[in-house]
């Protein structure tokens, strides 16, 4: 399986890739309810029912838009609220892009390309799952790419080596271990493409990143990678 490297997404833009999607409908949070309680209830479906472009933007603008007054992001979670639990993470490398900072300005070009340039400067887990570090391919872990977290909300900068391949945000959800980011393939044009995948309970990533061939088909690459820093 492809890992979200420089040569993969090179191989995106080669072949066109244009970002198609997987909407969501979610519960509707009332005036009274604090911001912690209204962004769960936005992220509760992420998981299970996305099907447009249009939904997962959506989702992630209401999520931005509370973000800068929640606050901390809880590490515990609800009443009624189960979050997956994930085994005991054991570094292999030190962290040394330590959030990701320097790659804000890029990743605030893409957020305003959906909306809102907002992106927050801090990183935290949300319900006890730290997604920030470092994520390579199991059998090369030379293919690198980052991931930032505030509670929800994650970045995805691929090609972390050299100038970034694909810069990206989204959100995860915490209740089923989905993140969807929606971003750009970094070439001689920026074509925009998606990536669904799944969080395992080891650390460990699978999904797929789709978008659409220079004549119309659906194109679906293979993502794999571990969290090693």
């Amino acid at each position: 399986m492809n890992t979200i490297t420089r040569r993969s997404f090179m191989q995106c833009i080669s072949l066109g890739v244009a970002g198609i999607g997987f909407g969501f409908v979610w519960p509707r949070a009332t005036e009274a309810e604090v911001p912690w309680a209204k962004i769960m209830s936005i992220v509760s479906d992420i998981g299970t029912t996305a099907q447009t472009t249009k939904d997962v933007v959506d989702a992630i603008q209401a999520v931005k838009g509370l973000l800068p007054q929640a606050g901390s992001a809880p590490q515990t979670a609800p009443a009624g609220v189960t979050s997956q639990h994930m085994q005991m993470f054991h570094s292999q490398m030190p962290d040394a892009y330590a959030g990701g900072n320097q790659w804000l300005s890029g990743l605030q070009s893409v957020a305003a390309q959906y909306g809102n340039s907002w992106v927050p400067s801090r990183t935290q887990g949300f319900l006890d799952i730290n997604l920030t570090g470092v994520w390579g391919h199991p059998q090369n872990l030379n293919d690198q790419t980052y991931i930032r977290q505030f509670g929800p909300y994650l970045n995805v900068i691929a090609g972390i080596g050299g100038v970034p391949t694909f810069l990206a945000e989204g959100l995860f959800d915490p209740m089923n271990n989905i993140m969807h980011v929606l971003g750009l393939c970094r070439g001689e044009f920026d074509i925009p493409c998606e990536l669904r995948a799944r969080i395992n309970t080891d650390w460990t990533l699978q999904g797929l990143l789709t978008g659409q061939g220079p004549f119309g088909q659906i194109v679906q690459m293979p993502i794999a990678m571990m969290k090693i820093a």
